[in-house]
């Protein structure tokens, strides 16, 4: 009988560290398109998590599995997303200020002058569309949790502000 327990752990063991193996590595088709859409990507590491869908026909939003690339790309922090079956979701890329295009810099030092640029990101949807999302403070208040945000398009054309949460 402890031949036969020792026998069932011993299995039980291995399928659990080949099942989390797998849960870590997404399918083949995540890898070709993240390699297609950052081919100079270094440092690329695989996890699993979880991803708000929205259903359009109960209006309800449920979490989906999905894999997540996290890579540096030309010095710079990023992620990808792709679902379950290896679809593209979306990406961010973390820059620096001086990443963003001129007509950003220069809505931005004309239309909030007291503010601080705090952080950059170039977003990449599923639908391949491109924007910068900038984080600002108030310069008064350098460390503020509550960030108003200003996303451009990819040309630095304003698009939208969104207030402070």
């Amino acid at each position: 009988m402890k031949v036969i327990s020792k026998i069932f752990l011993f299995l039980s063991l291995v399928n659990s560290t080949i099942l989390f193996a797998q849960k870590r590595n997404p399918p083949p088709i995540a890898k070709t398109v993240f390699d297609s859409l950052f081919p100079k990507a270094e440092k690329v590491e695989w996890d699993t998590g979880k991803y708000p869908d929205y259903d359009t026909i109960t209006f309800k939003t449920h979490m989906v599995p999905v894999f997540h690339a996290y890579f540096d790309l030309n010095k710079q922090s990023g992620s990808a997303t792709f679902d379950s079956n290896g679809i593209f979701i979306q990406a961010h890329i973390h820059l620096q200020d001086t990443c963003l295009p001129t007509k950003a810099l220069e809505y931005l030092k004309n239309k909030y002058p007291k503010f601080l640029i705090i952080k950059t990101v170039y977003l990449i949807s599923k639908f391949k569309v491109k924007t910068f999302l900038v984080f600002l403070c108030p310069e008064k208040r350098p460390k503020c949790d509550e960030n108003p945000r200003v996303l451009f398009d990819e040309q630095g054309n304003f698009l939208t502000f969104y207030p402070w949460r």
